[in-house]
Formats: C-alpha cells, structure tokens, sequence
C-alpha cells in the first residue's frame, strides 16, 4: 500500500495516461504491465526503489522476480536508505554471499537496530568469517541500547555466569519491563537463586507469576514450585498442583516430574495414584530429566519390577543423580534386577558417596572395613565413617567400633584424608 501510494505521487502508476483522472486499479490492472512499476521507481526516489525491490522480492502486486528486486534494492541502497541496504544484508546473506556484511554494515552505522543484530550474530557465530566474540558483543550492545528485545535476550544469555553477570541482570530487566515472559521468568530465577541479601524469593514469585500468566511453561512450573515449598509466597497444595498441571500440559519435564512425585505420595485432597504418577514421571523421564529418571526407578521397585527399576536408575546414575547412584549399588550388592556384582557396586557406592549421600559413605567405609569389592583398608573405613557420622547412625556406631581397634597414627591418617575429602 505505501508502495503505491509513493508511485502514485511519483505520477506513474494506477492513472498514468488517462488525462490526470484516476481511478482505484484492480490486482489484475496492476499484474498487467511490470514495466510501469519499474517506470515509476525510476524517477529516482529512494523510497520509492526500496518499497519496488520488497514488491518484486515478496510477490506484492508483481510476479517475484529476485533479479529485480536486487536491482531496486541496490539502487535505493546506494542512495544510503537503510531499509534497502537491511534488506540487501539479509538477501545476500540467504546466498551466502560476503557482499552481506558490507550492506548490515553500512545500515548498522545508520543506527538500523536490525542490522546491528545481525552484525553481532555473524560476528559470534563466525559467519563468512572469523569468530568475533568482542566485536559480536559490541554490536549486541548496539541494537540493545536502542531498546532491542532479540538483542538485550541474546546479550544477556551470553554474560550470564561470566564476569558481566550484572551487565546480563540489566539487560532481563529492560526485557522484562517490555513485558518478556522468558525474561521475567529469568529474572525470577536470578532473584530466587542470588546468594546473600540480594536473594528475593517474593520478588522472584512476583516475576514468575507475571511470565506465568502469559503461558510461558518453565514461569508456571516455577509458580507451582513456590507454592508447593512457600518460597515467596504462602504454601498452598491446590495452587501448586494447577501451576504444575498447566506447565506439565505444555511439556514442561520438571512439572511433569513434580506432579507424578504428588501423584506418587498424595495430599491435601489428591487421592495418590500410582498409574498417573508412572504417565506424568515416563513423560518427564523420556523427556531426558534425570531427577524424573531416578523417580521412575523408585515406582518401579514399588511394584516390585527390579529390572525396569535398574534400568532407569542406571540412567539417572550415569548422567551423575547421587541417589540413583546409591540405589544402583544397592541392586548390584543385593543382585536384584541385575546379576550381584561386588565391584560394580563398590564404584557406584563410591560414586554416591563423593557426592555426599550419607548412606552411601556409610556403605563404603563398611566395604573397606570387611574388603568387599576393594581390598580391606581399615583407614579408608574409617575415613568414610567420619564424613558419614553426621548424618547416619549406622556410621556412627561403626565409627565408635573403629576408633577402638585402630592406633592413634592410623585415627590421625584418617582424619587428614577426611579433611582432604572435605
């Protein structure tokens, strides 16, 4: 519509031969003659030329014709209009031509916000060129000073968890000001997880709910979440279990595992059901969500299945889950669901111990102390014995036991490695 009304006021067009009377064309009048378009652009005005080449480009009102419009493009581009020279930036860009730098260039130091993004994302990703990564930053930091939301989220996905971690905060909250459901969620999460008097678990409930109530999945998990722990806001199980229905519904893999685990143990008016907690805990688990994973192999022991149970919880523990870790040793030492393997289960009690389980350290130090799967160390065994004491009364008992038996030299090596550990 600009397009014509620019050839219009140019005097070639819809009336062009009829005694200066015009009369409204139909899209069969304007298809008829290509020729006049081109007649039209050619009295020189830059807009005009630009508005021509996003005709032919687009197929509006003109059959598409690419050579054309580079050619209209080109023409207004040279007359420095930096929606020509944008969109030549993104023509030859689609062809891989180098030519495409040039042209963001030029349009990026008129201050075209698009083209300064553009800049920044060949600069990072190395397009047609070497990597850049200060450069590319620079041209983010552009596009985001003028109030760009693909900038401001790009620049700050890239600081986050660098030195300029504050640089990223800034850039979520102008996000989130512009009514950003991912910024504010990622607000809400910096707010939630900020160590120290900066921590702001209400004023992270407050960015969540708002990214929530736009539909974004990860903010109602999030909203549901808080609510079921208090975090920000006063605990309700109903509240809860909606937020968590609703992300869930979308694909969410953390609300999907949160609401099987309420389905699991039941509450406050929701009977447990055992059936939706498998459908909601499978979904989170293929999904690959190894908290979901780890769960899954804890309703499957339920029902007595111990080899689907060793199935899910050898791939929650090789992906790093300390307790499926524990659990997988446990079959292994026991021979349930798997063929008993003393030091297969040796390693993954190591492994759940290095990560702090309790039980686990207190497994270990036992193995060391009788040499199940290890060679017999009765310093090793101590040295577990401590770290576990404070957590577990097996340990403790054992602890006492050890102490006894062994010299101070031997109590005093266990205490340094125990510190080492620590």
């Amino acid at each position: 519509q600009v397009a014509l009304e620019r050839i219009d006021a140019a005097g070639s067009g819809r009336a062009v031969g009829r005694g200066g009377r015009r009369r409204k064309a139909v899209v069969s009048d304007r298809r008829a003659d290509p020729a006049r378009w081109d007649r039209a652009a050619e009295s020189g005005d830059a807009s005009a030329r630009y508005h021509l080449g996003l005709m032919y480009e687009q197929g509006l009102g003109l059959p598409i014709d690419m050579q054309k419009a580079e050619f209209w493009y080109l023409a207004s581009a040279r007359q420095d209009d930096v929606r020509a020279q944008l969109a030549l930036g993104r023509l030859y860009e689609k062809s891989h031509n180098p030519l495409a730098r040039d042209w963001y260039l030029k349009a990026a130091e008129q201050g075209n916000a698009d083209a300064q993004f553009a800049l920044g994302r060949r600069c990072c990703a190395g397009e047609g060129e070497k990597p850049d990564f200060f450069q590319g930053v620079a041209w983010y930091l552009k596009a985001a000073e003028q109030g760009d939301l693909r900038a401001l989220m790009t620049l700050g996905h890239l600081l986050v968890g660098t030195t300029l971690e504050n640089m990223a905060v800034e850039c979520f909250e102008k996000a989130a000001a512009m009514d950003d459901p991912e910024a504010q969620y990622l607000l809400g999460r910096h707010l939630a997880s900020t160590k120290g008097p900066q921590r702001d678990p209400g004023g992270a409930f407050e960015w969540y709910k708002r990214s929530a109530d736009q539909g974004f999945a990860a903010a109602q998990s999030a909203v549901g979440t808080a609510y079921a722990s208090g975090s920000g806001v006063a605990p309700d199980f109903s509240e809860a279990f909606a937020w968590l229905q609703k992300a869930a519904a979308q694909g969410d893999a953390q609300a999907q595992w949160n609401l099987g685990s309420m389905y699991a143990s039941g509450g406050e008016g929701l009977k447990q059901d055992l059936r939706q907690a498998f459908v909601w805990c499978h979904s989170a688990a293929d999904l690959g969500f190894v908290p979901a994973q780890a769960t899954l192999g804890v309703l499957f022991a339920r029902i007595k299945d111990p080899v689907q149970a060793v199935r899910w919880w050898e791939k929650a523990a090789l992906q790093g889950d300390p307790e499926a870790q524990f659990n997988l040793a446990v079959m292994f030492s026991k021979g349930q669901g798997v063929a008993p393997d003393a030091q297969r289960a040796f390693q993954w009690f190591a492994k759940a111990a290095a990560q702090g389980v309790a039980s686990a350290q207190s497994k270990l130090g036992l193995l060391y102390a009788v040499g199940n799967g290890v060679a017999q160390d009765p310093i090793e065994a101590h040295r577990w014995f401590m770290l576990a004491a404070p957590g577990d009364a097996v340990a403790r008992a054992n602890l006492a036991r050890s102490t006894a038996r062994l010299t101070a030299d031997q109590v005093a090596e266990a205490e340094r490695r125990a510190i080492g550990a620590g």
